[in-house]
């Protein structure tokens, strides 16, 4: 999935109200943890997920009551054995939700634009909602934080968080909810994209490129040959780029701990190039195709030319996750697989 705050203001811009139900805690074993989120449109559709099945279902009612209400709402859903029979949930665990209201007012839509610029830009920022219930029920207030303390509100409140909240807002980590003296408050770190560069466009590229995009991938695909660049070949949200030289294609990219580098390009020469640009980026992961006979042949060519063993110990060759793939769509999800289980652990760490 694509970054769903760029879909809510997509739709608000479009001039649509919507639903988001938000999972702000969860306790025990539970289909998706806090911070995950979806978005509910008011014929239904949904975008992302927070778990699928009763549970989500349940909550679709209560969002489906917000656009009636508009008021914030929120579900203590419980998924434990004695709720089996139920529920047809196996995982034992609670979650509690958010459910909120959005409306397309012109206050509202600039703060939304706001926080895409901060996304697009890659800046650091945190994304907090204030929490309070009263006679009538919860109130909530939303605000977007960004590193050099500049604070913008998604309304027109009476007042602004304290200097406490703010650091409280400024020093989290992961996403979690605050206890506070009169109200709770949900933080979470905006996250950036993470980021798939994949150098090569042929039959493993371009099936990387397709199951990388719908892994939540920030897709690129770099290649010198134009005939395999076709935008039919890729979805939309795939950005492709001619090179004209693979061994200085890394020179304008700005490759940071978010990148996730592939390279499936062909000929040893080229990837080995490529490799050799990959090990001076502070990228998350760098995977290389081949058997280890070519791999073992690049790295010693590399190791002769300044690189340690401590650089190729970064290095995933051969690539994937080892599930005796075969087709270059098969070796692909494997490819993917593995970013994924690098990309989970990462965020674990």
């Amino acid at each position: 999935m694509k970054n769903l705050w760029f879909d809510l203001i997509d739709c608000l811009e479009a001039g649509e109200v919507l639903v988001t139900a938000k999972v702000i805690l969860h306790r025990g074993s539970t289909p998706r943890g806090s911070g995950t989120w979806m978005i509910v449109r008011k014929s239904g559709d949904i975008l992302g997920t927070i778990g699928g099945g009763v549970m989500e279902a349940e909550v679709m009612t209560s969002a489906m009551q917000l656009f009636r209400s508009r008021d914030p709402i929120v579900r203590d859903l419980n998924m434990t054995q004695t709720e089996l029979s139920t529920t047809n949930m196996i995982c034992g665990g609670k979650v509690t939700v958010l459910l909120d209201y959005w409306s397309p007012d012109s206050q509202l839509l600039e703060w939304c634009r706001d926080l895409r610029q901060s996304l697009k830009n890659r800046e650091q920022a945190w994304y907090a909602i204030e929490l309070k219930e009263t006679a009538e029920g919860y109130r909530t207030k939303h605000y977007l934080m960004r590193a050099d303390g500049r604070l913008t509100m998604a309304g027109n409140y009476d007042d602004l968080p304290g200097e406490k909240l703010q650091k409280q807002i400024s020093q989290a980590e992961s996403p979690s909810l605050l206890k506070l003296e009169k109200q709770e408050l949900w933080v979470e770190p905006l996250a950036l994209s993470t980021r798939l560069f994949l150098f090569g466009a042929g039959h493993v590229g371009r099936s990387t490129a397709v199951i990388g995009s719908h892994a939540g991938f920030e897709t690129a695909v770099f290649d010198d040959r134009p005939d395999l660049l076709r935008r039919s070949f890729f979805p939309d949200s795939v950005n492709l780029n001619q090179v004209d030289d693979f061994s200085t294609c890394m020179q304008p990219l700005d490759i940071d701990e978010t990148g996730y580098l592939v390279i499936v390009s062909r000929g040893h020469m080229h990837d080995r190039n490529i490799l050799a640009q990959a090990l001076k980026t502070n990228a998350a992961y760098i995977g290389m195709i081949g058997s280890r006979k070519k791999r073992d042949t690049i790295y010693k060519n590399l190791l002769e030319s300044g690189f340690d063993e401590a650089d190729l110990k970064r290095v995933h060759s051969p690539i994937g996750l080892d599930i005796e793939a075969e087709t270059p769509e098969e070796i692909a999800v494997s490819i993917v697989a593995e970013m994924i289980q690098v990309r989970a652990q990462k965020a674990l760490s």
